[in-house]
């Protein structure tokens, strides 16, 4: 038996979607459309909280995601704080918030929530107007201008936030552009997520990647501008012996950690791993604890670890990059972007030794 120390609950509340975006992992599969419960949801959060308490946490994080999670009413939200209150009461334990949003539907009240919450907001954008392929549903009309509208808003009200910009072939030779986005748009956290479509030719080059990331990774290092790149910040911690705060760099001992909820009950290993049909379980089935102690999961925490154990542990670079996302394994356990990893690290390796 292999029992997580902590659970993170990653909320799908609904996998509809006000957007209809190229490159969208999520919009080739076929997925439900329904808003989750209030009931399902505390169900949910429940069930993490008796987990984590059980394993003598006294803290815990909730991610809302989606499909769009503004697509649910700011009262559905309300409800499960005044819930999470009497949880936190009843098991002494904090609550971290975060939600992962494409900012389109961000106003003054959903401002006010996120302030009652403490909620840390995530805002999927691509970078500038030329870069970001976010549609409207009916695919007829970019919503750029009015996420950024929004994001001056977030900065207004001291929300604290960031970008997460999925990184296609189309971004290639634009580094500098999307750093003075950044710049210009006041945004000072950025992540990238590099494209990969296993059952698409969607998937960025991995060669022509490193060369983007190097050129960012200059900007960053040498620029003046404050801005936190996650997978830059991570890397320069790890190799200067500090842990890491991602699940992707932590050589697959986070791998189950982070298991993602849909609307209806169907529990998944991560959200990577989020598909209808690679379910490990249902809560209407199955209690959480159940699940995480079954043969399923412990499956996919041997599947995760495969590459790591197979193939990167012997690797000298592997105490910085921890073998990658388990989402990005072939077939054969090698992730799609170990070539970048290795090339990116070596020179951000260097940069910093010939920085002393």
């Amino acid at each position: 038996m292999l029992m997580q120390s902590f659970i993170i609950p990653i909320i799908k509340v609904t996998d509809s979607c006000n957007f209809n975006c190229e490159f969208c992992y999520y919009s080739q599969k076929k997925l439900h459309s329904e808003l989750m419960t209030l009931e399902l949801c505390k169900k949910i959060i429940k069930e993490t909280f008796e987990y984590n308490a059980k394993m003598g946490n006294k803290r815990m994080r909730i991610i809302f995601h989606g499909g769009e999670p503004l697509l649910q009413p700011i009262t559905f939200y309300k409800e499960l704080y005044n819930f999470e209150n009497e949880l936190k009461h009843n098991y002494q334990m904090d609550i971290l918030h975060s939600i992962q949003t494409n900012g389109y539907n961000i106003n003054n009240q959903w401002i006010e929530l996120f302030q009652i919450m403490n909620m840390d907001v995530g805002i999927s954008i691509d970078g500038p107007d030329f870069l970001n392929f976010h549609y409207n549903e009916l695919g007829q009309k970019k919503c750029t201008d009015k996420v950024l509208e929004n994001i001056q808003l977030l900065n207004q009200n001291n929300i604290s936030y960031g970008i997460i910009s999925v990184i296609t072939n189309s971004h290639l030779n634009y580094a500098k552009e999307m750093y003075d986005f950044c710049i210009k748009n006041d945004i000072h956290n950025l992540s990238l997520n590099y494209c990969y479509n296993d059952d698409s030719d969607d998937s960025v080059d991995t060669k022509e990647l490193v060369f983007f990331l190097k050129e960012l990774f200059d900007l960053y290092f040498n620029g003046d501008y404050e801005l936190n790149i996650r997978e830059f910040n991570e890397s320069i911690a790890k190799i200067l012996g500090y842990c890491s705060d991602t699940c992707a760099t932590c050589s697959r001992e986070n791998c189950g950690q982070y298991m993602s909820f849909d609307s209806y009950g169907n529990v998944f290993f991560c959200d990577n791993a989020y598909d209808k049909n690679n379910a490990i379980g249902n809560l209407y089935n199955s209690s959480l604890y159940d699940i995480i102690d079954s043969s399923r999961y412990l499956t996919e925490i041997i599947k995760s670890r495969r590459n790591y154990e197979e193939n990167c542990k012997n690797c000298s670079l592997s105490f910085v990059c921890g073998s990658g996302c388990y989402r990005y394994d072939n077939n054969l356990g090698v992730n799609y972007f170990c070539p970048t990893m290795k090339a990116i690290n070596n020179y951000i390796i260097n940069k910093i030794n010939n920085n002393d």
